[in-house]
């Protein structure tokens, strides 16, 4: 049986989790993703430049530039999702964005590999994976059961692609239709954004959990866990989230912690589909991800990112 969607609840300014901001960015830049190393260090991309930053939260006064990817069209040219595929080693995806139109330029996204496993005491190895000259907006990653297998979101044409990073290969496997497609009429035509495969507790269902970036809805479809396409019928999980549904993280309870850029929200989905507002403040301006913290002193902190250059967290000690 297909859950009933949820609609956003609100809770009282007085309850709403008040974020924490450790770092901007000067000038400010567009913060597009991040991930959270094994050691609790956060990777930043910047879609303002292909450029890739470390952020100690212990010492959050310092930041690192890692790696300058090739920036073929300055001022277009960026980063866009990341996901970790085996320990400390990462993909990212590149490609030219128009940030006033939110448009890709079809035929300028890639992916990449980037090892820190030796860093800092070795310089990053970093390796062109694939290149997808059909794509038009690359968003958002995720990987498959074989880990060093990802899927890739293309916002503009609605399709969900998978890359072996190890070879190269590249297919298509989720098509487009009226979850995936922005709607007609909208100030930007974005759809698919944040995509996480994920296999619920007491489930032997893997699901691709993603949002619509102006549908303001957020879904799940059954899938193969090793090819990523379907196996059955789009559940909708919850509507009428805010505008801007950006990158997502799901917690080891099932919860769903979804970044909306245009609403300047954190809201959380849980297990039996209700959909909350968590955080909502001037901070928060443009968010663009959130994640959970790694490290057995910071789980209760879910870090975020933001199109201003703000890095900060949320403290959910207590809340939950």
């Amino acid at each position: 049986m297909s859950p009933t969607p949820a609609t956003l609840k609100g809770r009282n300014d007085t309850d709403l989790l008040k974020p924490t901001i450790i770092h901007q960015f000067l000038p400010p830049v567009w913060l597009e993703n991040f991930y959270i190393r094994p050691n609790g260090q956060l990777l930043i991309n910047s879609q303002s430049a292909p450029e890739l930053y470390l952020l100690d939260p212990s010492r959050p006064d310092e930041k690192t530039l890692v790696h300058k990817f090739p920036n073929t069209n300055p001022g277009l040219t960026g980063l866009g999702g990341i996901v970790e595929t085996t320990p400390d080693n990462y993909a990212i995806i590149i490609g030219d964005l128009n940030h006033t139109t939110v448009s890709g330029q079809k035929g300028s996204f890639s992916i990449w590999t980037i090892s820190l496993e030796d860093y800092p005491r070795q310089s990053p190895r970093v390796v062109k994976a694939a290149s997808l000259p059909e794509a038009t907006f690359l968003n958002g990653l995720t990987t498959l059961e074989n880990p060093t297998v990802i899927l890739a979101s293309d916002s503009y044409d609605g399709r969900v692609y998978r890359i072996d990073t190890l070879t190269g290969d590249t297919a298509v496997v989720v098509h487009p239709d009226d979850t995936t497609i922005s709607p007609s009429g909208m100030e930007y035509f974005v759809g698919i954004d944040g995509i996480r495969v994920h296999r619920p507790r007491k489930s032997e269902t893997v699901f691709l959990y993603y949002n619509n970036f102006m549908g303001e809805g957020y879904y799940r479809v059954p899938i193969d866990p090793e090819l990523g396409s379907p196996v059955g019928p789009t559940e909708t999980l919850a509507t009428n989230l805010g505008l801007g549904l950006d990158d997502l993280h799901i917690d080891k309870y099932d919860a769903s912690w979804i970044s909306a850029v245009i609403a300047s929200r954190i809201i959380r989905v849980d297990a039996n589909n209700t959909a909350e507002t968590v955080a909502e403040s001037s901070d928060l301006q443009s968010v663009t991800a959130v994640r959970q913290g790694r490290t057995c002193n910071d789980t209760n902190r879910f870090y975020f990112v933001t199109g201003q250059g703000k890095v900060g967290f949320i403290d959910t000690s207590g809340w939950l």
